[in-house]
């Protein structure tokens, strides 16, 4: 029955994008106040609203312990509110769409953006994937302060390559330019050209998602609390304090430079680890650039890490390292057979619910963690800005 209804959504935002036909709906929110953010949408199915405004409060209880390495302040998420869902639409360069299957939930505090909450299905396990943290919702947030957006407006938050925008069909703004390998690069210019004149609208759904989504809800039992507050018992902090290393050149490199900087005192930055890895004869890839063993190698030789190359970590596995004091840096895919694209992202800690496990992650695109939900170790979903990510392999 799902795949007959995204078939059925997806045959309608087909038409709509190459007919050009896309007058708002009159179930669309009608606003003309400029402080709000109206985004197309696929509408979003009711189980899955009520999933996420459950994960909110999961999240209240599980991360009040420490909301600092998410970024936020004790007030900010206590009082965290979810707006309505909006889509992210990812095209190729012929404009045609290559996915949209994930549902954004801005995180509202004070009717301002401060972070999203993305929600996949993953057919694997057939369970909801969700995410949760700042990544970009700084920048959606000075989108509202840039639109004023009338009742017949609305704004498209796409991907194209590398870039995750927004446009009105006119002028595209970015909000996230980050390269990921095998991804292709496009210039601001070819988007703008790509709508210009073409279509304004992909949905002619559109919702007001700085509008908090009012329902009644009870706090999940769970021991939640207790989960967390044991964190604060063990040898070391959980999530581990990895510091930020930003991505400036290859994303491996980036996130391994925070690894060994975290573990032991090192001052890498992307570039510096870069130079270091080259001179050392460590970019043994014949994609030319280091792969997983050449980070294991580096660490071992040049720290006596101790460090090794495995698969996914089970739930165990992946406890007794963060209790150790290692992270996890994972090589992540989105796609599928040849159009595989590959990022890398830390894992910093965990929390044990009643039937999955809270991960941290820690992705140099970003200053602060983020979170994930995991029911099957196998299958480690990590939906953010357009992309799936599922998790491949690991050094620690």
């Amino acid at each position: 029955m799902k795949k007959i209804i995204i078939s059925i959504l997806m045959t309608t935002l087909l038409f709509s994008l190459f007919t050009g036909v896309g007058a708002a709906s009159t179930n669309a929110t009608k606003t003309t106040n400029s402080n709000v953010l109206r985004l197309s949408a696929m509408p979003c199915p009711e189980n899955v609203e009520l999933l996420a405004l459950q994960h909110l409060i999961e999240m209240k209880e599980k991360l009040s312990v420490n909301p600092e390495a998410l970024g936020f302040s004790d007030l900010e998420l206590s009082k965290l509110q979810i707006g309505n869902s909006f889509s992210i639409y990812v095209f190729d360069k012929d404009l045609c769409i290559i996915s949209n299957d994930v549902y954004v939930f801005p995180l509202l505090y004070k009717n301002n953006i401060i972070g999203v909450m993305e929600v996949k299905y993953d057919t694997t396990t057939d369970s909801y994937c969700f995410t949760f943290g700042k990544s970009y919702g700084n920048e959606l947030n000075n989108l509202k302060k840039k639109y004023t957006c009338a009742e017949d407006s609305g704004l498209i938050i796409g991907r194209i390559g590398d870039k995750l925008f927004a446009t009105d069909g006119n002028k595209a703004t970015i909000l996230l330019d980050k390269k990921v390998d095998g991804s292709p690069t496009v210039t601001i210019d070819q988007i703008n050209s790509l709508f210009k004149d073409s279509v304004t609208k992909v949905s002619s759904y559109y919702v007001t998602s700085t509008d908090a989504v009012d329902r009644e809800m009870m706090s999940s039992d769970n021991d939640s609390k207790s989960a967390s507050q044991s964190a604060l018992t063990k040898s070391y902090p959980n999530p581990l304090p990895v510091p930020h290393v930003a991505q400036t050149g290859v994303c491996g490199v980036a996130a391994w430079a925070a690894v060994l900087n975290y573990r032991f005192g090192t001052s890498h930055t992307n570039s510096t680890l870069d130079t270091a890895m080259q001179n050392g004869g460590y970019y043994n890839g014949s994609s030319g650039i280091p792969n997983m063993d050449d980070y294991k190698n580096y660490a071992n030789d040049t720290h006596n890490a101790g460090c090794v190359r495995k698969g996914k970590p089970s739930f165990s596995t992946l406890r007794s390292k963060i209790n150790a004091g290692r992270p996890i840096m994972g090589s992540w895919y989105s796609g599928s057979g040849s159009d595989k694209k590959w990022h890398a992202t830390i894992i910093t800690g965990y929390i044990e619910n009643t039937s999955s496990h809270t991960y941290y992650l820690k992705n140099p695109w970003y200053n602060y963690a983020q979170t994930i939900t995991v029911t099957d170790s196998n299958s480690v979903v990590y939906s953010d800005s357009g992309y799936t990510w599922k998790l491949s392999t690991t050094v620690y």
